[in-house]
């Protein structure tokens, strides 16, 4: 069933979609830099600040799952001004 907002052409599924793309390109860049630095080493650190704000865009949920996909593994610090990417040895990526 599809729901639309009172003033809103655009139903909210699409809506939701658009929005999760929008993110996805954000995340295209981003996602290669980890996956080329995650084949020499054991760990990356995303600390610039467009990074975060990419990441950040994401609910923890979404975040996660982005890097359960890649067969990653996620941990904040230093507040959130800081986040660790790490190889998954129990996570297979799905690609």
């Amino acid at each position: 069933m599809k729901f639309a907002c009172a003033n809103c052409a655009e139903p909210m599924e699409d809506r939701h979609l658009r929005a999760i793309m929008e993110k996805t390109k954000g995340l295209t860049g981003l996602r290669d830099k980890i996956a080329t630095r995650l084949a020499v080493k054991s760990e990356v650190f995303i600390q610039h600040p467009a990074e975060l704000r990419v990441l950040r865009s994401m609910s923890d949920q979404d975040l996660r799952a982005f890097a359960a996909q890649h067969g990653w593994r996620i941990v904040r610090r230093v507040g959130g001004r800081q986040v660790e990417f790490y190889n998954d040895a129990a996570v297979r990526p799905n690609t």
